[in-house]
């Protein structure tokens, strides 16, 4: 069931639970540089902020992230571009437009699937090993 067909109460409590989660990450995640030193920062850090200390990770990860980021871009590009030469290389009405339509297909599963190996080897993942495996299951 959509959200805009349940009921007014029944939004409003998913609108609160989701406010109340939300706040409560927030202060876990953001506790040490909100109050720093404080009773509460200290209970972040030594149990929930050793695995959601954002700050550490964007600057310690930071090169990484943007390294992600430019193999995105430079994929949507290229998945763009190729889509562009597939539709001019098609005619309407014709066999050559299934075959487009094939083609297309084919290149957006090919543009995710390099994008993924090229940003799990920008965080040190041994991508020939998944290839090894991606090919014993194919």
């Amino acid at each position: 069931m959509k959200f805009k067909e349940k009921t007014k109460k029944e939004q409003t409590r998913i609108i609160i639970i989701a406010s109340v989660i939300f706040v409560f990450l927030f202060l876990g995640i953001f506790a040490p540089i909100i109050a720093p030193n404080s009773g509460f920062a200290n209970i972040i850090n030594n149990s929930i902020g050793k695995f959601f200390n954002l700050s550490n990770f964007f600057v310690n990860n930071y090169v990484i992230l943007l390294e992600c980021l430019a193999i995105i871009v430079f994929i949507w590009i290229l998945d763009k571009l190729m889509l562009l030469v597939v539709s001019i290389f098609t005619r309407k009405g014709h066999r050559s437009e299934t075959i487009g339509k094939l083609l297309k297909s084919v290149v957006q599963y090919l543009a995710g699937i390099i994008a993924i190996f090229l940003i799990l080897s920008a965080w040190g993942v041994q991508t020939p090993t998944l290839l090894a495996g991606a090919g014993i299951v194919g």
